[in-house]
């Protein structure tokens, strides 16, 4: 085996599982932990955001996977020439990719939001200017 593929499959997994993982931590115990809170937990999430920059270390580890993904199809595939693109697993691979590439467009564009508030909480915050 080549060991291209095998650091690119490295790669692809413990960043996908990064990416993934993060995601559903944040949604399931993360949010509705900071909503319960109140003041607390906002500025636990402000210093998780700002400080520890977990939304941009997402971002990074979505693109990696994809990145490393895509690149895993081509070898694969053989540029998209290969017989094995229309068999089962690389059907599967595909529709897996295009998933993957929603998934980090919607990410992408949520992030952008998100930093949109964060700058707008920077700025709220403390005694209000005259």
């Amino acid at each position: 085996m080549n060991y291209l593929v095998i650091v690119l499959r490295l790669i692809h997994i413990i960043a996908g599982v990064f990416w993934v993982g993060s995601t559903h931590i944040n949604h399931f115990f993360i949010s509705p932990t900071v909503s319960a809170t109140a003041e607390a937990g906002q500025e636990f999430m402000a210093h998780l955001v700002v400080n520890a920059h977990l939304s941009t270390r997402i971002a990074i580890s979505a693109i990696v996977t994809v990145l490393a993904g895509g690149w895993l199809y081509e070898i694969d595939s053989k540029a998209l020439t290969s017989a094995r693109r229309n068999s089962g697993p690389g059907l599967g691979f595909g529709i897996g990719g295009l998933f993957a590439i929603i998934g980090l467009i919607f990410g992408l564009i949520k992030g952008k939001y998100s930093r949109m508030l964060e700058n707008l909480a920077v700025e709220i915050r403390g005694k209000p200017t005259p």
